[in-house]
Protein backbone atom coordinates (compact mmCIF):
# COMPACT_ATOMS: atom_id res chain seq x y z
CA UNK A 1 0.00 0.00 0.00
CA UNK A 2 2.93 2.77 0.85
CA UNK A 3 4.50 2.10 -2.72
CA UNK A 4 1.09 3.18 -4.08
CA UNK A 5 0.47 5.85 -1.38
CA UNK A 6 1.98 9.04 -4.19
CA UNK A 7 -0.75 7.77 -7.21
CA UNK A 8 -3.20 7.62 -4.49
CA UNK A 9 -2.59 11.09 -3.53
CA UNK A 10 -1.70 12.58 -7.07
CA UNK A 11 -5.00 11.24 -8.28
CA UNK A 12 -7.16 12.25 -4.99
CA UNK A 13 -5.96 15.92 -5.41
CA UNK A 14 -7.54 15.65 -9.50
CA UNK A 15 -10.94 15.04 -8.00
CA UNK A 16 -10.71 17.70 -5.41
CA UNK A 17 -9.28 20.19 -7.76
CA UNK A 18 -11.93 19.53 -10.65
CA UNK A 19 -14.42 19.19 -8.10
CA UNK A 20 -13.94 23.54 -7.58
CA UNK A 21 -14.26 24.40 -11.08
CA UNK A 22 -18.00 25.87 -11.70
CA UNK A 23 -19.33 24.83 -15.23
CA UNK A 24 -22.59 26.05 -17.14
CA UNK A 25 -22.67 23.87 -20.20
CA UNK A 26 -19.22 23.32 -21.60
CA UNK A 27 -17.32 26.44 -19.93
CA UNK A 28 -15.76 26.81 -16.41
CA UNK A 29 -14.27 28.95 -14.75
CA UNK A 30 -11.32 29.38 -12.55
CA UNK A 31 -9.94 26.25 -14.32
CA UNK A 32 -7.33 25.42 -17.13
CA UNK A 33 -6.12 22.20 -18.79
CA UNK A 34 -2.25 21.36 -18.96
CA UNK A 35 -0.46 21.61 -22.33
CA UNK A 36 -1.59 20.96 -25.50
CA UNK A 37 -1.42 24.60 -26.88
CA UNK A 38 -1.97 25.28 -30.01
CA UNK A 39 -2.14 28.74 -31.05
CA UNK A 40 -3.49 32.00 -28.72
CA UNK A 41 -5.28 35.46 -29.61
CA UNK A 42 -5.89 38.51 -28.19
CA UNK A 43 -9.90 38.33 -27.56
CA UNK A 44 -12.41 38.81 -24.58
CA UNK A 45 -13.42 36.11 -22.39
CA UNK A 46 -16.93 36.10 -24.40
CA UNK A 47 -15.24 35.57 -27.95
CA UNK A 48 -12.70 32.82 -26.87
CA UNK A 49 -15.09 30.04 -27.03
CA UNK A 50 -15.89 31.14 -30.39
CA UNK A 51 -12.38 31.75 -31.55
CA UNK A 52 -11.45 28.60 -31.01
CA UNK A 53 -14.37 26.95 -32.35
CA UNK A 54 -13.24 28.82 -35.65
CA UNK A 55 -10.00 27.24 -35.15
CA UNK A 56 -9.26 24.09 -37.02
CA UNK A 57 -8.26 21.13 -34.67
CA UNK A 58 -8.82 23.39 -31.34
CA UNK A 59 -10.82 21.23 -29.34
CA UNK A 60 -10.79 23.40 -25.96
CA UNK A 61 -9.25 26.63 -24.99
CA UNK A 62 -8.45 28.53 -21.77
CA UNK A 63 -8.93 32.57 -21.30
CA UNK A 64 -6.49 34.74 -19.30
CA UNK A 65 -6.16 38.30 -18.23
CA UNK A 66 -2.86 38.29 -19.91
CA UNK A 67 -2.22 40.81 -22.16
CA UNK A 68 -5.44 42.93 -22.00
CA UNK A 69 -7.48 39.08 -22.73
CA UNK A 70 -5.79 35.80 -24.27
CA UNK A 71 -7.59 33.14 -25.75
CA UNK A 72 -5.09 29.72 -25.33
CA UNK A 73 -6.50 27.38 -28.09
CA UNK A 74 -5.62 23.97 -27.66
CA UNK A 75 -5.72 20.23 -29.33
CA UNK A 76 -6.63 16.85 -28.55
CA UNK A 77 -8.83 15.03 -26.38
CA UNK A 78 -9.77 16.36 -23.72
CA UNK A 79 -12.91 15.86 -20.84
CA UNK A 80 -14.38 18.91 -18.32
CA UNK A 81 -13.04 16.45 -15.71
CA UNK A 82 -9.15 16.90 -17.26
CA UNK A 83 -9.58 20.48 -16.33
CA UNK A 84 -7.52 21.57 -12.83
CA UNK A 85 -8.88 24.29 -10.35
CA UNK A 86 -6.46 27.45 -10.43
CA UNK A 87 -8.32 29.34 -7.56
CA UNK A 88 -8.34 32.22 -9.79
CA UNK A 89 -12.39 33.03 -10.97
CA UNK A 90 -10.57 35.38 -13.75
CA UNK A 91 -9.61 32.22 -16.19
CA UNK A 92 -12.00 30.92 -17.89
CA UNK A 93 -11.63 27.34 -19.86
CA UNK A 94 -13.97 25.19 -21.89
CA UNK A 95 -14.39 22.18 -24.48
CA UNK A 96 -15.98 22.36 -27.56
CA UNK A 97 -17.63 18.74 -27.16
CA UNK A 98 -17.06 17.16 -23.95
CA UNK A 99 -16.60 13.56 -25.13
CA UNK A 100 -17.14 12.05 -21.78
CA UNK A 101 -21.17 12.61 -23.11
CA UNK A 102 -20.91 10.62 -26.24
CA UNK A 103 -22.18 7.53 -26.54
CA UNK A 104 -20.06 5.84 -29.70
CA UNK A 105 -17.84 6.86 -31.63
CA UNK A 106 -19.92 7.27 -34.95
CA UNK A 107 -21.83 10.49 -32.73
CA UNK A 108 -18.59 12.36 -31.62
CA UNK A 109 -17.24 15.29 -33.43
CA UNK A 110 -13.56 15.17 -32.85
CA UNK A 111 -13.94 11.12 -33.87
CA UNK A 112 -12.73 12.31 -37.53
CA UNK A 113 -9.72 14.74 -36.18
CA UNK A 114 -8.29 12.43 -33.26
CA UNK A 115 -9.03 8.98 -34.64
CA UNK A 116 -10.08 7.66 -31.08
CA UNK A 117 -11.23 4.04 -30.76
CA UNK A 118 -13.91 2.35 -28.67
CA UNK A 119 -13.15 0.17 -26.62
CA UNK A 120 -14.80 -3.28 -26.47
CA UNK A 121 -18.51 -2.34 -26.18
CA UNK A 122 -18.02 0.72 -28.30
CA UNK A 123 -18.11 3.21 -25.78
CA UNK A 124 -15.31 5.49 -25.58
CA UNK A 125 -12.69 5.28 -22.48
CA UNK A 126 -12.92 7.97 -19.97
CA UNK A 127 -10.00 7.50 -18.55
CA UNK A 128 -7.76 10.65 -19.04
CA UNK A 129 -4.70 9.91 -20.58
CA UNK A 130 -2.61 11.42 -18.53
CA UNK A 131 -3.76 9.77 -15.65
CA UNK A 132 -2.82 6.41 -17.58
CA UNK A 133 0.40 7.62 -18.65
CA UNK A 134 1.46 8.56 -15.05
CA UNK A 135 0.34 5.46 -13.97
CA UNK A 136 2.02 3.79 -16.36
CA UNK A 137 5.30 5.44 -15.43
CA UNK A 138 4.70 4.80 -12.05
CA UNK A 139 4.39 0.97 -12.12
CA UNK A 140 7.71 0.82 -14.33
CA UNK A 141 9.45 2.10 -12.18
CA UNK A 142 8.37 0.10 -9.20
CA UNK A 143 9.14 -3.20 -11.02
Amino acid sequence: MIKHFPLFLFLLINIVESDNIQWNENVGTGCDFVNNDLSNARTSSEDCFQRCNQTISCTHFTWTTWNGGTCWMKKGIVYKGDAFSTMDSSIICGVLYDDSEIDSVENSPTSIITNILPNASGKLTTLPCFAHFLFVIFMCKLN
